[in-house]
């Protein structure tokens, strides 16, 4: 009622439309002002269309003229839907003017008008709702908000579906996604009668496995039938049993449980037309009986790809992620989005609640390996991953067995990116990129959230990563002093006696999006590259050599002399006499081997 004592002439004037509007029309047989529990001055009416009264009430919300007026059925707990231009059964009526055409000078009596002329035709005799014009266009997200039990339909299980014949049953093997009164099913296999089970593969492994989310595992059916209209009325799971049997599935029954304590009696039914519109439903044996109607997500879909077409190739190219802290998480996750699926991810540091100001994981992580943790939340974004976790310290006091397996691994990357800035860990990982010619792309960002360091180094392309970051070392000493210590001490893992590096979630996050461009850029081959020069110092706010916020400046640095190549050339000149070597020592072994004892 806010507004009324802002705004007296405006309610003097409501009430004076109103009254005119009642003494000119014969269709309002009531009206009554009031205030509803919300302390909103509210109108009920009562309209008369056809001898049916249509029992409304014209609400004013605090800030009205600015925000809309709405009219909606007076009763709280009505199931029954008005009209197709409403918000759900008991919902707001969708008039000609909403919240998004509103303008001030609409009053509660155009409403009442715009709310007549809707009913009135929808009532009337001949008239279908799709021959009244409405503005009513929801989203899926509107129009499911009061709906509690969901299913998702997958590419492959839409296109399984599709190709199903006629008078077909078939089993599914279902996953119920639990969010508190919220249930949301998916499909992750179909089981044909006597054949082989058919995986779908577009579901991630970590909802398939109830692990490392709570799923747990049900069962369901499909049938198809040219029996099935889509026009019956299912409101009981005895209701929907005949009406799977009487559309030629006579044989069909649910599985006997009984006396069997362990089993949930759970299952999801797909009742799918010969144009394969499909319907679905849900019994839960638990509370008396549970049985709802699933709403569709996903059945209806857009065929663009929601990634480049360039990255399709991401699949087969494997990245490795040294440190999976704060930068790496994300750039993990990321990577997984934009298309990667093939992953080595190493780090021996834990999850711990301090992390939270930055990491990507979350609570539900703690206490686990940060690479252990990242492996399951690239699980439950994308399907078809292959992820190897070495929880090993590179460059720390580890086994030479361990950390060799690490070094091995990683040499098998196509990629290899330092999210550690610690130096130790760089000289390593510059020696294995070296040898084995791999891409190495490393960042670091400032203390205090500064901006950013972010180099790179492309076998063939650019200098080495030795040189690169002595050429990067060359150019800072150009500048005046750096306000902090430039990979000399960890960032995601700090040392006992280091003090952590202050930086807000939002600067570590545009961080690590800038370090994902540049690592699929380089991943990408893209030729010319979208970046220019292979070293950049970001600048997030105005400091040190920073004049303001995104201020970027390249870094160039020269390839080494020509001497380096002679260098190559001696070497290779000395590589076959080390393999005759080689070919010395195999075969003496071998004559040794075949010699017989004596």
């Amino acid at each position: 009622m806010f507004w009324s004592l802002e705004l007296p002439d405006r309610l003097l004037h409501e009430r004076a439309e109103i009254e005119t509007l009642a003494g000119e029309v014969t269709w309002i047989r009531s009206k009554r002002w009031g205030v509803d529990d919300e302390l909103r001055i509210k109108v009920d009416v009562d309209i008369v269309i056809n001898d049916v009264t249509f029992e409304v009430e014209l609400v004013y919300p605090h800030l009205f003229p600015d925000t809309p007026a709405f009219i909606r059925p007076r009763s709280p707990t009505t199931t029954v839907r008005w009209s197709t231009h409403q918000y759900g059964p008991g919902g707001t009526l969708c008039l000609e003017w909403g919240p998004d055409n509103w303008q001030s000078a609409i009053t509660g009596a155009m409403l009442l008008r715009s709310a007549h002329r809707l009913l009135a035709a929808e009532a009337a005799a001949g008239a279908t709702p799709a021959s009244v014009p409405s503005r009513h266009h929801t989203t899926l997200g509107q129009a499911l908000r009061g709906n509690n039990c969901r299913l998702v339909v997958t590419d492959q299980l839409r296109e399984y579906l599709n190709q199903l014949p006629s008078e077909s049953l078939r089993s599914l093997v279902t996953h119920n996604l639990i969010h508190g009164v919220m249930d949301v099913f998916l499909v992750s296999a179909v089981n044909s009668l006597g054949g082989e089970p058919v995986v779908l593969t577009d579901v991630p492994s970590g909802v398939t496995t109830s692990f490392p989310i709570f799923a747990p595992k049900g069962i369901g059916w499909v049938f198809k039938s040219t029996r099935l209209t889509g026009s019956e009325e299912i409101g009981s799971l005895d209701t929907l049993l005949a009406v799977i049997r009487s559309a030629g599935f006579e044989g069909f029954s649910l599985p006997n449980t009984e006396g069997d304590s362990a089993t949930r009696a759970e299952y999801v039914f797909l009742l799918q037309r010969s144009d394969n519109q499909i319907r679905a439903y849900w019994y839960c044996s638990s509370n008396d009986g549970m049985f709802r109607e699933c709403a569709l997500v996903g059945w209806s879909t857009s065929e663009e790809l929601r990634i480049p077409p360039e990255h399709v190739g991401l699949s087969e190219k494997q990245i490795g992620i040294v440190g999976l802290g704060s930068v790496g998480s994300k750039v993990a996750v990321s990577l997984a989005r934009s298309g990667v699926r093939k992953f080595v991810l190493i780090d021996d540091d834990l999850l711990l609640p301090e992390n939270m100001c930055r990491n990507e994981l979350n609570w539900a992580s703690v206490g686990l390996h940060k690479a252990e943790a990242v492996k399951e939340a690239i699980s439950v974004v994308v399907p078809g991953v292959d992820v190897k976790v070495l929880l090993t310290r590179i460059g720390g006091q580890e086994s030479a067995r361990y950390a060799s397996t690490a070094l091995d691994a990683l040499a098998t990357c196509d990629l290899v990116i330092d999210a550690t800035a610690n130096s130790t860990v760089f000289v390593h990982l510059a020696a294995i990129c070296k040898r084995r010619k791999r891409i190495l792309v490393w960042g670091e960002l400032f203390a205090g959230g500064i901006g950013g360091l972010l180099v790179r180094s492309r076998p063939g392309k650019d200098p080495d990563p030795l040189t690169m970051r002595a050429g990067v070392h060359a150019y800072l000493d150009t500048k005046e002093p750096v306000p902090f210590a430039l990979a000399a001490t960890t960032y995601d893992v700090e040392g006992e006696d280091t003090p952590p590096l202050i930086a807000s979630d939002a600067e570590v996050s545009q961080f690590a999006s800038t370090v994902t461009r540049f690592a699929l850029d380089a991943a990408l081959e893209r030729n010319p590259s979208d970046f220019p020069d292979s070293a950049y110092l970001m600048g997030f706010k105005r400091a040190w050599i920073f004049t303001a916020p995104f201020d970027t400046q390249p870094i160039s640095v020269a390839h080494p002399p020509a001497g380096e190549a002679d260098l190559a050339e001696e070497q290779a000149a000395t590589q076959q006499e080390a393999i005759e070597f080689l070919r010395q020592l195999v075969a003496q072994r071998t004559d040794a081997q075949a010699r017989p004892a004596e």
